[in-house]
């Protein structure tokens, strides 16, 4: 019987038979770690600046680790986490060392300060200390202040930090909105001392970049629900000659006369039931194909993301209420024959799970697992889906054992941790055996590289049961594949390894003895260009180990010989780790995975908050300290020089 070989870089690389099919885990997991073992060819395991760089990235990856594992969710900041013994000093020296370092050593770097957990930034103190930690700490501050100075004028596709729902450039008339996210970090910064209150509306009504001072105002209503604006600070805002900026001093005045709302009643099952499907034909209105230009899976996407939004805010109202018979309701709402009432249930019961004392967590959870077991089994794609999420976050949330998952037929997800086809949920093994069909078919050999890259949430280790297997593949030079559409000679082997919807296709030209990806002339949705690099780089690669070797060879290494390459005006380098960037850490971690598989934790929750965009997971606690060290570990693309 046909069985692919795993590699995930435990082996070495010249052990491989080069005939046998393969599975390699996504380079950008080996170039940081197990650069050895991998298929990289010799030029780059041997490069003795890669190494270097990689290893400043272990450190970093080790330090975070360490002190993550022994830094309590309500230690406060680092330096009080050390005085409180929670965390070892020369541990946190050691880290805020590598830190320093890490931002000043390689350009592209500094974008880690976007993600950084808040707890290690230390507060500025207003009197000066002596000692090791204390150098270290005003050596990191100056560095992390220097970079974000330097991202201010940084401009990035706000959604990208919200939900992803980004307008593809033919169909946006001005362009998607952008942001420079640095500056919506102003409260953090005030807060801590490290920005004074007037430079921050110095920031929002001087700036020379549009876009920053937009920013930058986002933040200062924020400032004023912490209470850091000063009476004279609001003057100021009131007396300035920019209206938007006279305008800040009016919602800062405004916010302080408001008190956030919370539920005091609650509503019957009937009354529920109505609301739900009021929200839900009215989104399924508003977001139907026929009302926008956009996508039937678009449409699908965004009417999914709306109803969760419905369903988190009424969770959360019945959640807020205190009635004695609470969790009956619940109880009673998960098998109502309303499919959005029966959904509610399962957020609120998992609300409720998630905010209870450990005991009482596995209580409530024993006695719904019947129910939640019915659901799962009966249940439409939204139910299971629900059901899914739930049983994930308890695991996340350490409410219940990750052995519970067995009976569903699940396993826990795992973000951060590296590849593994078993616990992906991809089919390697049909996805070898259509490499198979390619290799033995002669047309398709003629055309086609016995190698598919598989990509996307599964691989990333959060895709939930619907999830799709994305795949690429990659055409052979010559003339004749240039303008040819493939698509149908690839169902066949498509439909082999059950993979839906075509397959995005890498089309190669030679390039000296080098092979290049072949930008496409025109927009087709399965033609990539050479600006994709996340396929290339966070994708499982399967297929036949010779001929992944090959591109590993002579297509691979231009990514990182990067010094003076272009794509359309941008330089290439800065282009492909914003796509690395984007694709770990935006899409969809931030917009799905990891509130999908954790509660939420800390954040930013004030009366104007929703300016700086805090329902996004950015501002999550865990997020970051997962997204800080995803960010090292795996945003890398390191600039080699070749040998004259």
């Amino acid at each position: 019987m046909f069985k692919p070989e795993i590699k995930n870089g435990a082996e070495k690389a010249d052990s491989v038979n080069k005939r046998e099919s393969i599975v390699i885990a996504p380079p950008s997991e080996s170039l940081a770690f197990g650069l050895k073992d991998s298929l990289w060819p010799e030029q780059i395991k041997n490069n003795q600046e890669l190494e270097e760089k990689a290893l400043m990235r272990r450190k970093l990856s080790s330090s975070f680790k360490e002190v993550f594992s022994r830094l309590p969710e309500d230690a406060g900041e680092i330096r009080q986490a050390v005085e409180s013994g929670a965390v070892l000093e020369e541990k946190a020296i050691e880290m805020l060392d590598n830190l320093s370092f890490f931002l000043s050593s390689e350009k592209g770097n500094e974008r880690l300060i976007l993600y950084l957990p808040f707890e290690l930034i230390p507060e500025k103190k207003s009197e000066s200390a002596e000692g090791e930690l204390n150098d270290s700490i005003s050596y990191f501050q100056s560095e992390y202040m220097d970079k974000w100075r330097e991202l201010l004028h940084v401009h990035d596709i706000r959604a990208n930090f919200i939900d992803g729902d980004v307008v593809e450039p033919e169909l946006a008339e001005s362009g998607a909105p952008l942001v420079a996210k640095a500056a919506h970090l102003i409260p953090i910064l005030c807060s801590k001392g490290l920005l004074s209150v007037k430079e921050a509306i110095d920031i929002a009504e001087q700036d020379i970049d549009p876009i920053t001072r937009e920013s930058a105002m986002d933040s200062i209503p924020v400032l004023g629900d912490l209470g850091l604006l000063s009476k004279s600070d609001i003057d100021r805002l009131s007396s300035s000659d920019n209206s938007l900026i006279r305008n800040l001093a009016v919602i800062v005045k405004d916010s302080a006369n408001k008190k956030n709302e919370r539920g005091n009643k609650s509503e019957s099952i009937t009354t529920l039931a109505e609301k739900l499907d009021k929200e839900k034909n009215r989104i399924d209105y508003i977001y139907s194909v026929g009302n926008s230009r956009r996508s039937e899976a678009w449409s699908d996407w965004v009417k999914n993301r709306e109803m969760d939004k419905v369903m988190e805010r009424e969770s959360e109202k019945i959640i807020s209420v205190s009635q004695d018979e609470l969790k009956e309701d619940i109880f009673l709402m998960l098998l109502n024959n309303n499919v959005n009432v029966s959904e509610l249930g399962i957020h609120s019961l998992r609300k409720l799970i998630e905010e209870a004392e450990a005991e009482e967590a596995i209580d409530l959870y024993d006695l719904s697992v019947e129910k939640i077991s019915k659901l799962w089994q009966e249940g439409n794609d939204r139910i299971k889906t629900a059901v899914e999420k739930m049983l994930y976050r308890l695991v996340g949330a350490g409410k219940i054992d990750r052995d519970e998952l067995v009976a569903f037929g699940l396993i826990a997800p795992n973000i951060g941790e590296a590849f593994s086809p078993e616990k992906s949920g991809i089919d390697s093994k049909r996805i070898s055996q259509a490499m198979e069909i390619i290799e033995s078919d002669k047309k398709l050999s003629e055309t086609f590289y016995p190698v598919s890259i598989a990509y996307g949430s599964k691989v990333k280790g959060y895709g939930l049961h619907n999830s799709d297997t994305d795949l690429a593949v990659f055409v052979k030079p010559g003339e004749e594949t240039l303008e040819k559409n493939f698509q149908s000679e690839l169902e066949p082997f498509l439909a082999e390894a059950g993979i839906k919807g075509g397959a995005m296709e890498f089309r190669l030209e030679e390039n000296g003895e080098e092979l290049a990806i072949k930008n496409p002339t025109k927009f087709d949705k399965f033609l990539a260009d050479e600006s994709l690099i996340h396929v290339l780089f966070n994708g499982a690669w399967i297929g036949k180990s010779e001929a992944i070797k090959d591109l590993y060879e002579k297509l691979m290494p231009g990514f990182l010989y990067s010094e003076g390459k272009k794509i359309g005006e941008k330089e290439a380098r800065s282009a492909w780790l914003k796509e690395l960037e984007r694709d770990t850490l935006q899409y969809r971690l931030m917009h799905r995975g990891y509130l999908n598989s954790y509660p939420e934790k800390g954040g930013i929750n004030t009366a104007n908050s929703s300016a700086i965009d805090s329902d996004s997971a950015f501002w999550d606690d865990g997020y970051r300290r997962l997204a800080s060290r995803l960010f090292v570990e795996r945003v890398f693309l390191p600039e080699l020089k070749e040998d004259k």
